[in-house]
């Protein structure tokens, strides 16, 4: 063995018991690059296709993975395994890795989970006025979230024009409710609500990926939307400028004559109350596949679920 095979076996050897070492103590980021050949080359004094044969010998090895024209980099060492298909397996997978991280057993997550979620039932008196807000918001926190649901008219939250009820005053619901949950459109009634019965409010807000659609086509041209009430339209009309406004009909599902006259040369959507009760004859302006709620309101919604099942009810 010549003395530059005798250099290039130390090389090899110290380089893989270094690799080794780092990647048992966790010591380098897999994202960062090894030194490259000529900088490995330079600064040892070996031959550069040496460098480049040891550094090709330990990726055989797993040790070092090569990627084009990126490096060499410390491999994965899930090898064989890879990762989740889907994005909901990948996230569960996260959420696994993330669990053991804080020292929780996996097997013991799935009753953690229920227990912090599923403890006992959790009571919600949704505030809201138009059907087709209370089918979208309702659905949302029953199915979504597991809440039991109530829906509340906020005009039965005032007596005698704008003075407050008093708690034995308030309907059953919003007395025996665990939170009390509303849109910004009804935060006033909300807000008296919650003060006298003495719940929690959250002020949910609707999601983007839901609305911008039915913005997008707006944009274009005049886009008809099928509801539930007229409550709804009015309230739809005032999100829009005066230009987009215009644009902007509404026809009511429960009208046969007027849903079969829609013009369908431009886009007509349906919200989910109307679907529920017409089925698939046009898109629905609140897409499915997508949460209703803003992630804001949804981790409100989540952490109070949470707090609610971990507390005794009050």
């Amino acid at each position: 063995m010549t003395s530059e095979d005798e250099a290039a076996e130390r090389f090899s050897r110290t380089l893989r018991e270094n690799l080794m070492s780092e990647l048992h103590m966790g010591h380098r980021d897999r994202e960062v690059a090894l030194p490259s050949i000529r900088r490995v080359a330079g600064t040892t004094g070996l031959d550069h296709r040496v460098v480049a044969s040891v550094y090709h010998a330990l990726a055989a090895e797993g040790l070092i993975e090569v990627r084009d024209r990126a490096g060499m980099y410390l491999a994965t060492m899930a090898q064989g395994g890879g990762s989740p298909e889907s994005d909901e397996a990948r996230w569960v997978a996260r959420l696994l890795a993330d669990a053991r991280g804080r020292d929780l057993r996996i097997p013991e997550l799935a009753d953690l989970i229920r227990g912090h979620t599923c403890a006992r039932p959790v009571r919600c008196a949704l505030i809201e006025s138009t059907l087709d807000y209370s089918f979208l918001i309702g659905t949302e926190l029953r199915d979504g979230f597991g809440l039991t649901t109530q829906i509340v008219d906020p005009a039965t939250v005032t007596i005698g024009g704008d003075r407050p009820a008093q708690l034995g005053q308030l309907p059953a619901a919003l007395r025996h409710a665990d939170v009390i949950v509303a849109t910004a459109f009804h935060a006033p009634a909300a807000s008296v609500a919650a003060r006298v019965a003495g719940r929690p409010l959250l002020l949910v807000t609707m999601n983007r990926a839901v609305t911008k659609t039915l913005e997008h086509h707006l944009l274009q041209g005049p886009v008809t939307v099928i509801c539930e009430d007229t409550g709804f339209a009015d309230r739809q009309r005032a999100l829009y400028s005066n230009s987009l406004r215009d644009r902007l009909g509404f026809v009511l599902a429960a009208d046969a004559p007027a849903v079969a006259a829609v013009d369908r040369s431009h886009p007509v959507f349906l919200t989910r109350a109307a679907h529920h009760r017409l089925g698939d004859i046009a898109p629905l302006a609140f897409p499915p596949g997508s949460p209703a709620f803003s992630p804001a309101s949804i981790r409100d919604l989540a952490g109070t679920l949470v707090r609610l099942n971990t507390q005794p009810p009050s």
